[in-house]
């Protein structure tokens, strides 16, 4: 199980590298605004930012379509966002 999350660990390292190489300076700009948000939070955002549905990044994170949701659920909390502002368009703008 550990040597799993350490490779996983170092998956999301590679892809953060040639994701901020695309999107300069996102995880940067996402972190000094709303500094409550963590790793697992960061990779979902960057799904969404690559516009990616709930079912894709469901099957890229081998989670379920409901953990995703509850995530960016989780997410819309902590950035203090209404219900009926989206989440999609919010991350695309950073």
């Amino acid at each position: 199980l550990l040597a799993r999350n350490m490779k996983t660990d170092k998956e999301w390292n590679l892809f953060k590298m040639y994701f901020e190489q695309v999107n300069k300076n996102f995880f940067q700009n996402l972190t000094m605004s709303y500094p409550v948000l963590n790793t697992n939070d960061l990779r979902h955002c960057a799904l969404i930012k690559l516009n990616l549905n709930v079912k894709e990044a469901a099957s890229l994170l081998n989670v379920s379509p409901h953990t995703v949701k509850s995530a960016r659920y989780r997410i819309k909390k902590k950035l203090n966002m209404v219900p009926e502002e989206s989440l999609n368009e919010f991350v695309r703008k950073i």
